[in-house]
């Protein structure tokens, strides 16, 4: 049986959420890598899943973590030169 995973808050790593699923209820948990969003590539996809990779989620955390530092100081950066200039 193929068990959709609720969708994530925004900017949440969805993976996280589900990796422990196993442990706390037994049923296996895949992933299916689409890149495209046609019914082709969703049924081709579903046929070949895989494994969650831990590293890979994360690894997505840390791109989150290091996208909200970046660009909270390119962010104040931006402040500071648009003072200057009104």
């Amino acid at each position: 049986n193929i068990y959709p995973a609720p969708l994530p808050q925004v900017r949440k790593n969805l993976q996280r959420n589900i990796v422990s699923t196993p442990q706390k209820t037994g049923i296996p948990c895949k992933r299916a890598r689409i890149s495209t969003l046609t019914r082709q590539e969703i049924i081709s996809q579903l046929g070949n899943l895989r494994e969650i990779d831990v590293k890979t989620v994360d690894a997505v955390d840390i791109r989150f973590q290091l996208d909200l530092r970046i660009g909270f100081a390119f962010s104040s950066l931006q402040r500071k030169n648009m003072a200057k200039i009104l």
